[in-house]
Order: C-alpha cells, then sequence, then structure tokens
C-alpha cells in the first residue's frame, strides 16, 4: 500500500465506504483495511472467502482459548493463597496473575470470532436462521454446563462452603436458569459468573447479524461501543442502575469486536500480504502491560471497563491479523499439539476448574502451616493436573458426546449402543464417544468453550 491509498483509506474510514480502481479495491472498516489486489482481475486466491460458503478453521484460535483457560485456573490458585485483590498481597512475580477478569474478557472476544466466521462467510447471514441457532447453541453449551453445576453442588456438600463457593436453593434454580448475574445468589462455582453474561449475548447474536448486514462493520462495532459505554456511564451515576455492572456491559462490544475480527479474518485469510495490525496489537500488547505495571493493579481494576476495551480491540486485530498467513511463528506456537489439546478442553477446564480447586484447597492446602509462597507451589502442583485430567474425562464424556449426536434422541441411542458394545466386548469404534465428526459451525466460546 502506498502512500496515497493509506492517506484515501484513512479518510474513507471515517466515511465507512468503498473505492473501486481499475486493479485495486480498498475495503474499509472501523477495524483496518484491505487492498484487494483480485478485484480488477484475475482469478481470485483459493480461499474460503465471504462468497465461499464455507467457514474458516483456525487453528491458532485453540491455543488462544488454552492460553486464557491456563491463565483463569492460575488466577483462582494466586487468589485462594493471597485473597486481597485488587491489592496484590503476595510476591511481586506473582503480579501478573491478578488479572483473571481480563482473561474472561479475552475469552469473551474470541466467542464473537468463534461465532462469527459462519455467517462471516455466509454473507452476514445465519445457516438455518435464528431458531436453528438458539438450538444449536443451547445443545452445545447446556447439557455440560448443567453437568458441571452438578458437579460443583456435590462437591460444596461434600467439602462445605470456601473460596467463595456456597449452595443454597435459590442460588441452584438462578444458575440453572443462567440467570445468577442478574437476580443475584450464593454460588457452587465462582467461575459462573460470566457464563450467564455470555448466553445473554447469545440471545442478540442473530440481531448483530442482522445489524451488521444492515448498518455496516464499522458502523455496528461503533454501536456497540457506544451501548456499552452509555449503559457502564449510566451504572456508575445512576443510583437505581449500578445493578447493570453485574452484567459488564463491556462484554456485548467485545462479543461485536470479535465478531469485526472473524469477518477481517475471513478476507485476510492466507493473502500472504501483510497486514500492519499484528503489529498495531502487538504493539498495543506491550503498551498495556506497561500501563498496568505504572500504574498497579489496583488502579487498573478501577478502570477496568476501558482497559477491557482496549484488550477487546487487540485480541480481535491480532485474531484476524494472524489469519493472513504472514506471522508463522506466533502461529506456529498457538497450534502445537499440547495448545491445541488445551483449548479443545477449554471449555469443560472452565467448567469444573473452581470445585477441583476447592476439593485441593479444602482437604490438603487450607491446614499447610508453611509460608504462603509454598502453599502455593504446592496448591499449583496437585491443583493443575487434576484440572486437567479431569477435564479431559469431562469433555470426553460430557461435552463431546453432545457435539457429535445433535439430539437428546441421538445421544441416547449412541449411549445405549455404546453401553452393548461394551456389555458384549466388541471392540469395534465407540458411537458415543469416538471419533466422530464434531459441529464445525459452533465451535466452543469463550468462557463457554471458554
Amino acid at each position: 500500500m502506498d502512500r496515497h491509498e493509506w492517506v484515501t483509506a484513512r479518510v474513507l474510514w471515517w466515511s465507512g465506504v468503498s473505492v473501486q480502481g481499475e486493479a485495486d479495491r480498498i475495503i474499509v472498516t472501523s477495524l483496518g483495511v484491505v487492498i484487494d489486489r483480485n478485484s480488477g482481475g484475475g482469478a481470485p486466491p483459493a480461499t474460503n472467502t465471504p462468497s465461499s460458503g464455507k467457514p474458516l478453521r483456525l487453528d491458532y484460535v485453540d491455543g488462544v482459548r488454552a492460553a486464557a483457560a491456563l491463565y483463569v485456573v492460575f488466577h483462582h490458585v494466586w487468589l485462594a493463597i493471597w485473597p486481597g485483590y485488587p491489592r496484590n498481597e503476595g510476591p511481586w512475580w506473582t503480579d501478573w496473575l491478578v488479572y483473571g477478569h481480563v482473561a474472561v474478557a479475552v475469552f469473551i472476544v474470541v466467542s464473537g470470532f468463534s461465532l462469527g466466521l459462519a455467517p462471516a462467510a455466509n454473507g452476514s447471514r445465519l445457516r438455518g436462521g435464528a431458531r436453528e441457532f438458539y438450538r444449536r447453541r443451547a445443545w452445545r453449551i447446556l447439557p455440560a454446563y448443567w453437568a458441571a453445576l452438578l458437579f460443583a453442588t456435590c462437591i460444596v456438600l461434600l467439602t462445605g462452603p470456601g473460596l467463595g463457593a456456597e449452595v443454597s436453593v435459590p442460588g441452584t434454580i438462578t444458575h440453572a436458569l443462567l440467570v445468577q448475574d442478574i437476580a443475584g445468589a450464593t454460588t457452587p462455582n465462582g467461575a459462573f459468573w460470566s457464563i450467564a453474561i455470555e448466553a445473554q449475548i447469545y440471545l442478540f447474536f442473530p440481531l448483530l447479524i442482522v445489524l451488521r448486514r444492515q448498518m455496516g462493520l464499522g458502523a455496528t462495532v461503533l454501536m456497540g461501543v457506544v451501548v456499552a459505554t452509555a449503559a457502564f456511564i449510566l451504572s456508575v451515576y445512576v443510583e437505581p442502575l449500578h445493578r447493570i455492572q453485574s452484567l459488564v456491559p463491556q462484554f456485548a462490544a467485545l462479543f461485536i469486536m470479535g465478531m469485526a475480527g472473524a469477518e477481517l479474518a475471513t478476507r485476510w485469510h492466507n493473502t500472504r500480504r501483510a497486514t500492519p495490525w499484528a503489529r498495531v496489537a502487538g504493539i498495543g500488547t506491550i503498551g498495556v502491560v506497561v500501563w498496568i505495571a505504572v500504574v498497579g493493579s489496583v488502579v487498573a481494576v478501577t478502570y477496568v471497563f476501558w482497559l477491557e476495551l482496549v484488550v477487546g480491540v487487540i485480541v480481535a486485530l491480532g485474531l484476524a491479523a494472524l489469519a493472513d498467513g504472514k506471522s508463522r511463528r506466533v502461529r506456529q506456537i498457538l497450534e502445537l499439539r499440547p495448545a491445541k489439546w488445551l483449548g479443545s478442553i477449554s471449555y469443560s477446564t472452565y467448567l469444573i476448574h473452581a470445585p477441583l480447586l476447592l476439593i485441593v484447597w479444602t482437604f490438603v492446602i487450607s491446614d499447610l502451616a508453611i509460608g504462603d509462597v509454598p502453599r502455593f507451589f504446592i496448591f499449583l502442583a496437585l491443583g493443575l493436573p487434576l484440572v486437567l485430567i479431569s477435564s479431559h474425562f469431562f469433555s470426553r464424556w460430557i461435552e463431546q458426546p453432545t457435539q457429535r449426536h445433535r439430539s437428546f434422541r441421538a445421544l441416547w441411542s449412541a449411549l445405549a449402543d455404546s453401553v452393548r458394545r461394551m456389555l458384549g466386548g466388541s471392540k469395534a469404534k465407540d458411537p458415543f464417544h469416538g471419533n466422530s465428526e464434531v459441529d464445525p459451525d459452533l465451535p466452543a466460546t469463550g468462557t463457554l468453550g471458554a
């Protein structure tokens, strides 16, 4: 892109239009600029594009999920040992573990990105319409969530209240209905607060797709940021509206940013022409880290709304820019087999890690009469393997079967067949949790799969 093209693109960024030249087409969005060298003639590159109808499969997203899921586990181990949040009462080298809320914000962007890939490749339209989307999303999310809710309830009844977890009938009902952020009640799993928020965002996903189609990408993102900011400001200065903060309004804007990132990724996929946005995301990440280091955790958490909006832009740009095929080193790291495995069980990890850590805390860590630093490392050494191994089996036996069998009837039939095969000693492939194809259009989400 030469200087003239860049200046023209910056002007068009504000107007939200595009220019068609003889050989190049400048596509302008609120998050970036693409120069389409194929619009003036010749065959387009053989990649998944918005008009191909086939959503991208970007393996590096699993690596991002893996990093966020591990961070959340580390954060909760740190929080149990040094419960002074937002102040870090531990040693200086644990300062980086304070920001679990920001990790959940990353999950929300990834959720919007993952779900946005299919409509981005289908002309900003949902396959099967809103009703089919709701059915498939509920089937993808709810069985594993309800199983994790039952598991967490049983664990808290066994161990007694601890680490913020407590069981009550109203709390169980509100969590089962996914309205814990609205109703407010005791929770058997401290990580469940974000599940309800994300599920409620899903209710607006079909509307967001329509708005994207009618308003354009940039205007939709701007609308999301403006609405979220207005809701946050009202919740701060209007006392009757303080409860809005429990809905975490910035998460809606972050989800829309993720959707925008999915559309840009679909445009840029394997273009082999580097976009500037990977560097912008990298510089932005360094800027955020430096700012947090300078102001400290208390100030950073105080301004978490604005911090997470900035993080959302950085993550959305980074996810989109990695699709251009040029950032090979970063992609190779995120696509390592362990990272992909951790990403594949990230939803299960998020769902059940808290009660598992509660078990270790109750029966081992809480009674150790040693210093906090040794307790931290022992807690991590015992808790992390337990979480990862348990998440693997929870994913294999609870989460994955619902991905492969997309109705109660199909799931029950596969389970019955699996039991018959085991009783009969058959070595044939298990239809319940074998290597069947999972639903490619509805991957695990942010906190919901994170």
